[in-house]
């Protein structure tokens, strides 16, 4: 994974959802915010980059109020291909490079 804006994709029994990850990647560390419909400059935390393995976690704002998530990928060139975990369970997530980034 690279520093950019990737858009993070994932569906939940709520429904399908989706963000921008504005990205920076330093050495094994990811920071960033994420930016979508309700989740506006929300700041991730504990976010890791270890080869090809990514993770992050956020607290997204949902129809059953805020709710705490947890991000593993893996990276292949500008995809990222993962689970979102929440307390409902875990749901395949997928992300993309921006190209404009």
């Amino acid at each position: 994974m690279t520093s950019g804006i990737w858009t993070i994709s994932f569906k939940t029994p709520l429904g399908k959802n989706e963000f921008d990850l504005v990205a920076t990647v330093d050495g094994g560390k990811l920071t960033g915010v994420i930016n979508g419909k309700i989740n506006k400059g929300t700041a991730i935390s504990n976010g890791k980059v270890d080869g090809c393995m990514v993770s992050f976690q956020a607290p997204l704002i949902t129809p059953l109020g805020e709710m705490g998530t947890s991000f593993q990928f893996e990276s292949k060139d500008d995809a990222l291909i993962g689970t979102m975990s929440t307390r409902l369970g875990a749901f395949k997530a997928t992300g993309k490079k921006r190209e404009d980034t």
